[in-house]
């Protein structure tokens, strides 16, 4: 559910015109379970690129470059949860195991 508010936050930011953000704001109104259904149809138009991008920009400055950020998408295509369990282990939990994430197949 976390990633999912990120991208949640970085279309609304990113994307969105900010005359528009509160119409969004007033869409999330409402009981747990609407705003989770809401969140969840926002985020799961994933966009591997986007969110592999600002991974780096957070994690690793030095990676977020287009030529770095393309070679791995190409590298991973079709198997972005791969990736970004990898990811996640490698620079948040070291323990962490590989779990299906939401929008692998």
């Amino acid at each position: 559910m976390y990633i999912r508010l990120a991208i949640w936050i970085d279309y609304k930011y990113a994307y969105l015109p900010a005359p528009d953000r509160p119409k969004l704001d007033a869409s999330i109104i409402g009981s747990a379970e609407e705003q989770k259904n809401l969140l969840s149809l926002i985020a799961d138009t994933f966009d591997p690129i986007s969110i592999l991008i600002f991974w780096y920009i957070h994690w690793n400055k030095e990676k977020a470059t287009g030529t770095n950020v393309t070679k791995i998408i190409n590298r991973y295509a079709g198997h972005e949860d791969v990736l970004f369990n990898r990811l996640y282990k490698k620079y948040i939990d070291p323990e962490w195991k590989t779990i299906p994430l939401w929008f692998s197949d």
